[in-house]
């Protein structure tokens, strides 16, 4: 079981792309933790490395809000330490 860490940068990027919806963001860091802190769900993601830093791995969920579609990407970078995933961007589209 590995520990998730959000940054910082993360955390008010998340609210900047969900315009504080509270529910959304809380939707979004349970899904982010429970696939990432257990290393059976985790495995399956580790294989889609970033290209632009191969020290990182993509973690992408998808959610209806506000009638449609959005899916964010998490940028997890599984190098840093033992046992821990520090989350160190997020985008969406």
């Amino acid at each position: 079981m590995s520990k998730v860490i959000v940054t910082a940068p993360v955390s008010r990027r998340l609210r900047e792309l969900t315009q504080g919806q509270r529910e959304l963001i809380l939707k979004l860091l349970n899904q982010l933790y429970y696939t990432l802190e257990d290393s059976g769900r985790v495995a399956r993601h580790r294989s889609r490395r970033n290209p632009e830093d191969p020290d990182q791995f993509l973690y992408r969920h998808a959610v209806f809000n506000g009638g449609r579609w959005r899916t964010f990407e998490f940028s997890v970078n599984d190098t840093m330490a033992t046992d821990h995933l520090f989350v160190v961007a997020v985008s969406t589209q």
